[in-house]
């Protein structure tokens, strides 16, 4: 009746060769709110300082330069606290011409104002053709502020509009920004425009040398994590998450860590490869890949997958990797590692190997969505029969839920298919009835179910309330069918995790893992947190999981213990157990 440890663990997928050194995403910071009230700084120069530190360079909005204006001074105490520190500071002017149709001695005094307040460069809004902006005014303005020592960076919807032709002002200390990149305030965009825009941008860089910076609107996690990854896999210089308005409505700028600052050292080739049947584009260095993939429209997402023999520094030593994979029960490795082609197959497959010799059960990844990766049945064989050659136990079915436009029949075959292979399945869908309900439910009591963010997602509380209907369900669904149950967690805090580690053991499921959301992909991290106890009893005094909504508590008694979580869903939360009686 105790809990086994679980793990999944992302993986990589290809293969290829060159010597193009990587470059992680600087941070940008476009500003155009009150620099001195920046996230409630309320005016205190060394808060906003503070704040707009984190960021690498940082772009102040129009008309600041002005000595008349309210936050003039402060600005410029801000600006020379961050230039002290190494930070690039911008001002903004406008180019256009049907925009604010400055003159020429209007334009080089912002750009003297400015340099006054104590920026480095000049950030030139509606710079592009589209704007009435010829080469000439852009190329006066690009050398006055280079007399001045400042450099600039250039927004043009087409960047042809700024580097094709002659008269090209710009140097390898400039930046070009590619404004709504993938997604425009919540909105996904073509992928098609996208890669011709960035393919052009990758070539003008690596002719002139400028810098390239790539600033989205997202809504969604997915679509960060999209926009990101777009720009890491093309080895642009800076990049930035904000709304809509960037900042102007509210003072708020958002500070968000890279999903990762180490991915490799070398790109394995200069060019993005594409997969037009699912929509993904991707880049290998010699340890990882970025991938993104989305249909421009409704959806879009970003992972990148490390190697298990990099597992916890392992650095590629088959038997360490081993040992320490061999701490958990069950073992989940990621996408497309199953390929002979894939850099980390012939080591992988030792690793599996070591595992299964020692009892442990290893699945392979394979995408079992419509909406996502839309593989056809012979695609998803394929990966089984791969998985199979491996030595894998099972496979893990990711995105198996009718949200992502399965249906039964689709899920039935494939898990009759591993079935005739002999192995087990793993199936991740959202709703257990999208798995359970119904009729031609192909699993067995060998196989798996897995709740993913049980409890717990990203660090957030979820709704107890809402736990509870989903895992009363699991319950009933493992109690008719024998059907194993495993539950996914991914909390910051301890208190989080007793909370999820203890939902888990009352409700007698099988499996549990505690882990960070990006599941290993980003670091190579696995974390090994030994259970909370693995002696609470022998048999539970009820089938049935007592609430207190009171005290906002759930629990189940065996004999001897009493197993207990609390929590509003919100803000607070614990598990514990105590002596019962």
């Amino acid at each position: 009746m105790f809990v086994k440890p679980l793990i999944l663990f992302s993986l990589c997928i290809l293969n290829i060769l060159a010597l193009t050194s990587v470059k992680v995403p600087k941070y940008l910071a476009i500003y155009y709110g009150w620099p001195s009230l920046v996230e409630n700084s309320q005016g205190n120069v060394i808060a906003a300082s503070n704040w707009f530190g984190q960021f690498d360079v940082i772009v102040f909005g129009d008309g600041i330069w002005k000595t008349t204006h309210g936050d003039h001074v402060k600005t410029q105490a801000i600006a020379k606290n961050l230039t002290s520190r190494g930070k690039k500071v911008f001002g903004y002017v406008d180019l256009g011409v049907i925009t604010q149709n400055l003159n020429t001695n209007q334009m080089q005094q912002a750009v003297t104002g400015w340099l006054a307040t104590g920026a480095n460069g000049i950030f030139w809004d509606d710079a592009g053709y589209d704007y009435g902006v010829t080469r000439k005014r852009q190329s006066d303005m690009i050398q006055y502020c280079h007399l001045n020592k400042m450099n600039v960076i250039m927004n043009a919807w087409n960047p042809d509009d700024v580097f094709a032709g002659t008269n090209v002002a710009l140097n390898s200390n400039d930046t070009y920004l590619l404004e709504s990149y993938l997604v425009s305030n919540g909105n996904y965009l073509s992928l098609t425009d996208w890669k011709i825009k960035a393919d052009k941008c990758a070539k003008y860089q690596k002719l002139s040398g400028v810098k390239m910076a790539c600033l989205s609107t997202p809504n969604t996690n997915d679509q960060f994590t999209q926009a990101w990854f777009g720009t890491a896999m093309y080895n642009f210089d800076y990049f930035q998450a904000t709304e809509i308005t960037y900042s102007s409505s509210n003072n708020k700028l958002a500070f968000t860590p890279n999903p990762s600052s180490s991915y490799g050292s070398f790109w394995q080739s200069d060019l993005i490869s594409s997969n037009a049947t699912i929509n993904s584009f991707s880049r290998s260095t010699e340890s990882w890949i970025l991938k993104i993939a989305g249909d421009g429209a409704s959806w879009g997402y970003a992972v990148y997958y490390g190697w298990p023999s990099l597992v916890e520094n392992t650095q590629g030593n088959v038997t360490a990797a081993s040992n320490w994979f061999g701490q958990f029960g069950l073992i989940v490795f990621g996408d497309g590692i199953w390929k002979t082609t894939h850099g980390d197959h012939v080591k992988t497959k030792a690793i599996m190997k070591n595992l299964i010799r020692r009892g442990k059960k290893v699945f392979g990844y394979v995408d079992l969505g419509v909406t996502t990766q839309n593989l056809n049945i012979k695609q998803m064989r394929q990966a089984v029969n791969g998985w199979s050659a491996m030595g894998a136990n099972g496979i893990f079915w990711d995105d198996a839920g009718y949200d992502y436009g399965v249906t039964r029949k689709r899920q039935s075959n494939m898990i009759q298919y591993c079935h005739s292979k002999k192995m087990n399945v793993i199936m991740n869908a959202w709703n257990p009835d999208d798995v359970f309900a119904g009729t031609n439910v192909a699993l067995n009591s060998n196989d798996t179910y897995l709740l993913e963010s049980y409890l717990v997602s990203n660090g957030n509380y979820l709704s107890l309330t809402d736990w509870k209907i989903k895992a009363d369900k699991c319950a009933k669904y493992q109690k008719f069918l024998n059907v194993k149950m495993t539950c996914l967690s991914t909390p910051n805090t301890n208190d989080q995790f007793t909370q999820a580690w203890f939902g888990t053991a009352m409700y007698n499921f099988d499996y549990f893992q505690a882990t960070e959301i990006t599941y290993s992909s980003s670091n190579n991290k696995l974390a090994f947190t030994p259970n909370p106890s693995s002696s609470y009893g022998s048999y539970w005094q009820s089938d049935l999981i007592s609430s207190n909504d009171t005290i906002k508590s759930f629990s189940r008694s065996t004999k001897s213990w009493i197993l207990k979580i609390a929590g509003d869903g919100a803000s607070w939360s614990y598990g514990t157990f105590t002596a019962n009686g």
